[in-house]
């Protein structure tokens, strides 16, 4: 089940990457997006999109931020991460590793028919009612320059 999200988060991110502009996402205006009892502050040219399973989804043409609430059976964070890795085994993460008081994984996904690789950065919270998931998701070529914004935005992400 998981690989199929993954695979299915690709093809949207793909999707994304097609009408890739120069516009720089970093240099606009901030904006705090809410639901389901959490928030987090991300540029304004963010939109928020449905997408099948996830509690929210939100890009723009080179990012895609996905947004999944979860109840599983875990008392802390450190235990719903190794549940998160575990089950995302088949795509290699790297280890479990705290990043400014975060706690994250990174991993990439080939698409062959695409012909692309996207990278995630995942970041794992404990709320007040559930674990939540954010996994920030760019193209490879964008990655390391991404990848700092991804963990500012992620340390602005509040519960109710």
């Amino acid at each position: 089940m998981k690989r199929v999200i993954t695979i299915l988060m690709a093809f949207v991110l793909l999707f994304c990457l097609v009408a890739c502009s120069s516009k720089d996402v970093l240099e606009v205006k901030q904006k705090q997006y809410t639901k389901d009892g959490m928030s987090i502050t991300l540029p304004k040219v963010f939109e928020e999109v449905s997408y099948g399973g996830l509690t929210a989804c939100y890009n723009t043409d080179e990012i895609t931020v996905f947004v999944c609430k979860e109840t599983v059976k875990a008392e802390t964070l450190d235990e719903y991460a190794d549940i998160v890795f575990e089950n995302n085994a088949d795509v290699d993460p790297s280890a479990i590793e705290k990043i400014e008081g975060l706690t994250t994984m990174e991993y990439s996904y080939y698409n062959p028919a695409a012909q692309v690789t996207i990278w995630y950065f995942t970041v794992m919270y404990q709320g007040p009612d559930a674990f939540w998931q954010f996994q920030f998701a760019c193209d490879d070529a964008h990655y390391e320059a991404y990848k700092p914004h991804f963990i500012e935005w992620a340390k602005t992400v509040t519960f109710d």
